[in-house]
C-alpha cells in the first residue's frame, strides 16, 4: 500500500513541479488568487504538447523527459526571482486539499486496500490495453514508428489501433513520461494517475462555479464536491478507466475558466496577443492529441459565443478573440490539429450509426443521475414519470444558477453547442453510449450551475439548521450512490495481479529464443482480460495467441512450446497435458504437449 501512496505523491508533486513556473509567471492578475489548482493541468498540457512536438520530430521521451524537467526547473526559478508566486495558503485552499485528499483516498480505495501494490485495475473495459502498450512503446520510439507490423507480435495491434487510427498520441505519452522518470511500467501508473486527473477537475470545477457566480462561500465548495467529486455516473466512467476522457474533461474545464476570464477583463488593448491567447492555445493543443475527439465540445461553444456576440453588440471582439486562439492552435502543432479535426468527421459520422459496440446498454441519463443523486448503472431503472418528477426541482435549481450567472451569453453559448449532440444523440440517431460520453464531457457545468443554484437558495434561507440537513441529505444520496459503484469495483475488479505480472520472469529468460503458443489457442478464449495482458507482459517474446494467429498460420509449423496457466489447463472438455516442461513459477508453465494439433485444425 505504501508504494501506491508514494506513488502518488511523486506524480502530483511532478505535475505540480512542471507547471507551476510556466503557470506563475503567465496567468494573468484576475486569476492568480485560484491558479494554484491549475499547476498540475498546466503541468499536464506542458507535457503532453512537448513531448509530442519532440517525439514528431523523432526524438523519443527517454530524450524529451530531461528538457521538459530542466525547463520547469528553469521557469521556477524565474519565477520565483520575478516574485510572481501562486498564493496558496488561505482557508479555502485548505478545505479545498482536504476534499482532494478524500476523493483520492475514496476512489483508490480497491487499490489500496484489497490490491495493495500500483497496478492497473478496471471494472471490465480494456482501455489500459490500448494505452499501456503505448505508453511503453513511445518511451523509446516515435509516433511515426507505431503500426509496424512484426510477426508473432499481437500487443503491436495496440500501438497501430491508438497512433494510426485513433491519433490519441498525447495520452498514453503522459504515461510515458511518468514511466520514464519513475522507472515504472505504464501499467503500475494507469489507475492512479486517472485518478488524479479526474480528483484535481474538482477544485476546477469550485473555481469555474465561484467566478460565473462571484460568490466565494462553502456552500458552493460543498455542492461542487457533492455533485462532481462523487457523482456515480462520472465514478462509472472512471472505474471503468476511460484514461484519455478525463485528462480532457479537467483541461476541458481549464479552457472554459481561462476563456471566462478573458471575456470579462475590462482592458481595450486584448486585441493583440496575449497571455489568454497563449494559455487556452496550448489547452486546445493538448486536446488534439490526448483527446482529439472532445475538440469539437471546446471550440464549438467558442465560436458560437462569438456570433451571437457580434448578433447581440454589434461588436466581432469576441470572434477576433476565437480567431488569435485558432491560429495559435494551429501554429503550435498543426499536424494535431489536422488529425484532430479528421477525427471529429469521423467520429460525427459513425455517431450517426447505430451498432454493435460491445457494451452493456446504460440507461439515458435523466437530471437525477447527472447529478449523481441515483445510480445509473447499480439501481433500479426508474419509470419515465419518476425521472421528471424528481428532475423538474433539479432543472429549476440548474436555472437559478443560470439566472444568477456573471455573462450569461456564454454559458448559454455551451449550452447551446452542447443541446444538438444531446438530441442527435438520443432521439435522431439514438446511441446510448455516444450519449452517455457526450453528457459526462459536460457534467462539469451542471455541476458548477447546480452549486451557483443552491447557493442562491440558501441566501433566501435564514435557518442555519435548515441548510445544514439540505446539505447532509444531497451528501448523504451521493455518497450512497457513489458507495454502490466503489462496492462494484472493490468486489468484481479485474487486475493485473501477481500471476500475470510473473510473466516478466519469462520475458527475462535470455535462453528461450523459440516462439511459442498460448493456451488459448488450444483451449479457446475464455478471459479476455487474461489473454491480452499476458500479450503485454510478454512483448519482448515471440508469441503466438489468438489475436494473431490468422495471421501467423504460415509461420507456426514448427513451434513446439505451449504456455499455459497451472490452475486452467482444462475447459469445455479440451486439456492440456504436458510431457515435458522447460520453464515455470508460481502461476505459468511452458513446455511442449501430447497430442499437438496440425495446425489446420487449431481455430
Amino acid at each position: 500500500m505504501i508504494d501506491i501512496i508514494i506513488l502518488l505523491v511523486k506524480i502530483i508533486a511532478v505535475l505540480f513541479f512542471v507547471g507551476y513556473g510556466f503557470t506563475a509567471l503567465l496567468i494573468p492578475k484576475n486569476l492568480r488568487k485560484d491558479a494554484i489548482w491549475f499547476t498540475p493541468w498546466v503541468g499536464t498540457i506542458l507535457i503532453a504538447v512537448l513531448s509530442i512536438i519532440f517525439n514528431l520530430a523523432q526524438i523519443p521521451v527517454a530524450k524529451s523527459a530531461y528538457f521538459i524537467l530542466a525547463c520547469a526547473g528553469i521557469l521556477f526559478i524565474a519565477s520565483l526571482i520575478a516574485r510572481k508566486t501562486l498564493p496558496f495558503l488561505t482557508l479555502e485552499f485548505l478545505f479545498t486539499t482536504l476534499l482532494v485528499g478524500f476523493t483520492l483516498f475514496f476512489n483508490l480505495f480497491p487499490l489500496l486496500t484489497k490490491v495493495g501494490f500500483p497496478t492497473t485495475i478496471s471494472l471490465s473495459n480494456l482501455d489500459p490495453l490500448s494505452y499501456t502498450p503505448v505508453g511503453d512503446f513511445l518511451i523509446n520510439h516515435t509516433v511515426l514508428e507505431g503500426g509496424t507490423f512484426e510477426h508473432y507480435k499481437p500487443y503491436l495491434g495496440a500501438t497501430g489501433d491508438l497512433l494510426h487510427a485513433g491519433f490519441r498520441w498525447g495520452s498514453p505519452i503522459l504515461l510515458s513520461f511518468f514511466s520514464y522518470v519513475f522507472r515504472l511500467k505504464s501499467y503500475q501508473i494507469y489507475s492512479t494517475i486517472i485518478t488524479i486527473f479526474f480528483t484535481f477537475s474538482f477544485p476546477l470545477v469550485y473555481i469555474l462555479a465561484k467566478r460565473l457566480s462571484q460568490k466565494h462561500n462553502m456552500h458552493i465548495l460543498s455542492f461542487s464536491f457533492i455533485t462532481f467529486s462523487l457523482n456515480a455516473t462520472l465514478l462509472y466512467m472512471l472505474y471503468n478507466v476511460f484514461y484519455a476522457q478525463f485528462i480532457f474533461t479537467g483541461i476541458f474545464i481549464l479552457v472554459v475558466i481561462l476563456f471566462h476570464a478573458y471575456i470579462s477583463e475590462e482592458k481595450k488593448d486584448l486585441r493583440n496577443f496575449n497571455s489568454y491567447d497563449l494559455l487556452i492555445a496550448l489547452a486546445l493543443s493538448a486536446i488534439t492529441t490526448i483527446y482529439p475527439e472532445g475538440l469539437i465540445f471546446a471550440i464549438l461553444p467558442l465560436l458560437v459565443f462569438g456570433i451571437l456576440s457580434l448578433l447581440k453588440d454589434r461588436n466581432p471582439i469576441h470572434g477576433i478573440y476565437f480567431l488569435k486562439i485558432l491560429l495559435l492552435t494551429l501554429v503550435i502543432n498543426p499536424i494535431t490539429a489536422g488529425t484532430a479535426i479528421g477525427q471529429n468527421v469521423k467520429i460525427i459520422t459513425s455517431s450517426t450509426q447505430s451498432s454493435f459496440i460491445g457494451w452493456e446498454h446504460i440507461p439515458f441519463a435523466s437530471p437525477l443521475d447527472m447529478t449523481g443523486f441515483y445510480n445509473l448503472y447499480h439501481s433500479k431503472d426508474l419509470p419515465v414519470f419518476l425521472d421528471i418528477i424528481f428532475g423538474f426541482p433539479i432543472a429549476v435549481i440548474w436555472l437559478l444558477g443560470i439566472i444568477n450567472l456573471r455573462k450569461k451569453l456564454f454559458i448559454l453559448s455551451l449550452l447551446l453547442a452542447w443541446i444538438p449532440f444531446y438530441v442527435s444523440l438520443r432521439w435522431i440517431f439514438p446511441n446510448f453510449f455516444s450519449f452517455h460520453r457526450a453528457i459526462t464531457y459536460t457534467l462539469f457545468l451542471y455541476s458548477a450551475l447546480f452549486s451557483i443554484g443552491m447557493c442562491f437558495l440558501f441566501s433566501l434561507i435564514k435557518n442555519k439548521m435548515i441548510k445544514f440537513t439540505i446539505i447532509v441529505l444531497f451528501l448523504f444520496l451521493s455518497f450512497r450512490s457513489a458507495q454502490r459503484t466503489l462496492y462494484q469495483l472493490y468486489w468484481h475488479a479485474q487486475v493485473v495481479d501477481k500471476s500475470l505480472i510473473s510473466l516478466t520472469q519469462l520475458n527475462k529468460k535470455k535462453d528461450i529464443i523459440e516462439p511459442f503458443f498460448t493456451s488459448d489457442v488450444y483451449l479457446g478464449e475464455d478471459n479476455l482480460w487474461k489473454r491480452l495482458w499476458r500479450e503485454y507482459f510478454l512483448m519482448d517474446r515471440d508469441i503466438v495467441t489468438l489475436q494473431n494467429l490468422v495471421t501467423e498460420k504460415d509461420n507456426v509449423a514448427n513451434i513446439r512450446l505451449v504456455l499455459a496457466e497451472k490452475n486452467y489447463l482444462e475447459r469445455e472438455g479440451k486439456k492440456l497435458i504436458y510431457t515435458n516442461k522447460i520453464w515455470e513459477n508460481d502461476y505459468y508453465q511452458l513446455g511442449t504437449i501430447t497430442p499437438m494439433k496440425r495446425i489446420d485444425d487449431l481455430p
